[in-house]
């Protein structure tokens, strides 16, 4: 006779202000990535809630790096909208997957290897493991506008940074590019070799580590050019120049590609 699988419970936290709740989640939970600012717990998955707003995406024209594809226009948010508050990690994949397709394992580094069909699953998991949650990939509009943060800059920092960043960009148009390149790697992982452990690098103004640089990430949506093509985000570790890793940035994958430069990020909704 077989007897049914103990439910472990998930912390639900909305924020400071909102007192936890716990439901029963279908699979073991572990705790989320320590040292990080989440209003959302569920489980070892922690998100951050994008303020309601508008923002500007895409990329001047003047914009070193820039692409044609970057037109920029006016992004509005007016639904709640939670977002990791890293890529997804080898283990919070493994625990739901039961495989690590990663080439470089290690649990704090970000799944890759990953295609935009295995995002999809990954997400249909978890929405089935945390019903009280719809859970998918961001729209490239949504990641942008969770990128920037509010900043209009190629790169977004903390606010008590902005100067720094501006100063940088100033001496690189100066032909100083070493100085931009060295303030950047404090907030993003490109021109390496491998992806680095998540949330090691500073996190933007809203608190979400990893969004330039060290792995692209997957989108929700059909790309530009081709009706098979999924969009990706963000740069990233094999990113070789500084500006590959900006706010603005983007590329297209077809949807079964998997590569080691290639993870994902994922957002959760209220029902």
């Amino acid at each position: 006779m077989c007897h049914p699988c103990p439910r472990t419970p998930v912390t639900l936290d909305s924020g400071p202000n909102t007192p936890p709740t716990t439901v029963t989640a279908a699979k073991p939970a572990l705790a989320p990535p320590p040292g990080h600012h989440h209003d959302l717990v569920l489980g070892d998955l922690g998100f951050i809630k994008l303020p309601e707003g508008r923002g500007i995406i895409g990329s001047p024209d003047d914009e070193p790096g820039r692409s044609p594809d970057e037109r920029q226009q006016l992004f509005s948010l007016f639904d709640p909208l939670f977002i990791l508050t890293t890529e997804v990690l080898q283990s919070q994949y493994e625990l739901r997957m039961h495989e690590n397709p990663s080439h470089l394992k290690q649990p704090l580094l970000p799944v890759t290897n990953v295609a935009w069909d295995d995002a999809m699953r990954f997400c249909e998991l978890l929405s089935s493991e945390i019903p009280e949650y719809m859970f998918r990939l961001p729209t490239e509009h949504e990641w942008e506008y969770a990128a920037r943060a509010g900043i209009k800059t190629p790169f977004s920092v903390t606010p008590d940074k902005q100067n720094h960043l501006l100063t940088a960009i100033g001496k690189h148009a100066a032909g100083d590019h070493d100085f931009l390149v060295r303030f950047l790697k404090s907030y993003a992982v490109f021109g390496d070799s491998k992806p680095h452990p998540l949330g090691k690098r500073l996190p933007n103004a809203w608190g979400l580590h990893d969004m330039h640089g060290n792995v692209w990430e997957w989108c929700d949506g059909v790309g530009h050019t081709d009706p098979d093509h999924r969009v990706i985000r963000g740069g990233a570790f094999t990113s070789t120049d500084v500006w590959g890793v900006r706010s603005a940035v983007r590329g297209e994958e077809f949807h079964d590609t998997r590569k080691d430069s290639i993870g994902f990020r994922i957002v959760a909704i209220p029902k």
